[in-house]
C-alpha cells in the first residue's frame, strides 16, 4: 500500500484537473459529474495508502464497492471522447487511476 500512497502523492492528487480537454471532448453534464466524482473517489482512497488496513469493516465494504467495476466499465460510452488523441493528459489520469483501483481491489482480496 506503499506504492499506492506513492501515486496519490505523484500523480492522483496534483492538479489541475483537465478541465480544458473535457470542455474541447464535449465531457460535460451527467458524464462530467461521474467523471469527477470517481476520480476523486478513488484518488481518495489511495491517499489512505497503508492505512487502509486500520478502517473499520464498514468503510472497507464502501470502499470494496467503489473500486468494483472501472470507469470505462460504468460508462463505455465515454471512450469515444476520452482518448490519447483528444484528450492526453485526462486518458493518462484515468490511466493511473485505474492502476490504484486494481490495487485497492488487489488488496481487498477482490
Amino acid at each position: 500500500m506503499v506504492r499506492l500512497r506513492e501515486m496519490y502523492v505523484q500523480k492522483l492528487g496534483v492538479g489541475p484537473f483537465p478541465t480544458e480537454e473535457c470542455f474541447a471532448a464535449r465531457i460535460h453534464g451527467k458524464l462530467h459529474g461521474k467523471l469527477v466524482l470517481y476520480l476523486d473517489d478513488i484518488a481518495g482512497i489511495a491517499s489512505h495508502g497503508v492505512k487502509l488496513a486500520d478502517l473499520e469493516e464498514l468503510r472497507k465494504l464502501e470502499f470494496q464497492k467503489l473500486v468494483a467495476r472501472s470507469f470505462w466499465e460504468q460508462n463505455p460510452s465515454a471512450r469515444q471522447k476520452i482518448t490519447l488523441k483528444k484528450t492526453p493528459v485526462l486518458f493518462q489520469l484515468l490511466a493511473d487511476t485505474e492502476e490504484a483501483r486494481l490495487l485497492i481491489k488487489e488488496y481487498f482480496g477482490n
